[in-house]
């Protein structure tokens, strides 16, 4: 990797965050850590690092910024996700997108909602442990975002979404503070791998969508069907 693009990316950063919020260190990790994908797994590091920060902070108190920013997302989510798709299902831009996303959260919950045997769990303390589990592994799509999500179609009750979630987001920040103390020298690596791995992913979601959309209209014109998302289950 280019040093100079990445001390060129280094210092935009840290200007940006000097610019918007006064290089205030606690702030910055708090929106870093709010950011899908990235979340606290690359908050946590982002606010140790010195080369953002005049005064960066120490890995407890990132630590606690990246909850905090984790516990906003978990509240939000809990109560407007299915308002926020109900409403964005009704315009023609968001629409296709939407329902797709919504789809690939009821799979995820479908997977929790299911024992091995095939078996539907119907204790609401099972739903809560297997949320808990898939927020607590800190890699790409498993933070407090998706995890949160499938809570809210799990049909959990809103005290055991925020409670499972962030339980599972403690664990995961926890872990990631581990591999910042082990890393301590080595932080803005660590946290641009985190940065490539979340664009990776995003990158691979978009293709994935675009691919997926094709193959729906594909199907629909050899059926001599106009392709229209499968509204099932959308609406609450």
């Amino acid at each position: 990797m280019d040093v100079n693009l990445i001390l060129g990316v280094t210092d935009g950063i840290q200007n940006f965050f000097a610019e918007v919020f006064g290089g205030n260190a606690w702030i910055a990790t708090i929106i870093v850590s709010m950011i899908p994908l990235i979340e606290l797994k690359g908050g946590i590091v982002f606010g140790q690092n010195g080369d953002f920060f005049a005064e960066p902070l120490t890995k407890w108190q990132a630590f606690a910024c990246g909850i905090i920013a984790g516990a906003i997302v978990a509240l939000i989510l809990t109560f407007l996700l299915k308002p926020i798709f109900s409403w964005l299902k009704r315009t023609k831009v968001f629409k296709k997108f939407v329902i797709r996303l919504e789809k690939s959260f009821r799979k995820k919950a479908d997977k929790i909602e299911t024992d091995k045997d095939g078996k539907e769990k119907k204790s609401g303390l099972k739903k809560m442990f297997g949320v808990f589990l898939f927020t607590a592994v800190p890699v790409p799509l498993t933070g407090v975002w998706t995890g949160t999500a499938i809570a809210v179609f799990l049909d959990l009750k809103w005290w055991q979404c925020l409670i499972s979630a962030i339980a599972g987001d403690i664990v995961a920040g926890l872990i990631i503070t581990l591999v910042s103390w082990i890393f301590s020298d080595w932080l803005n690596i660590v946290f641009y791998v985190i940065l490539g791995i979340a664009a990776i992913v995003l990158i691979s979601m978009i293709i994935k969508m675009i691919s997926d959309g094709r193959k729906e209209r594909s199907s629909a014109a050899k059926n001599g069907q106009d392709i229209e998302p499968d509204n099932s289950n959308t609406e609450e």
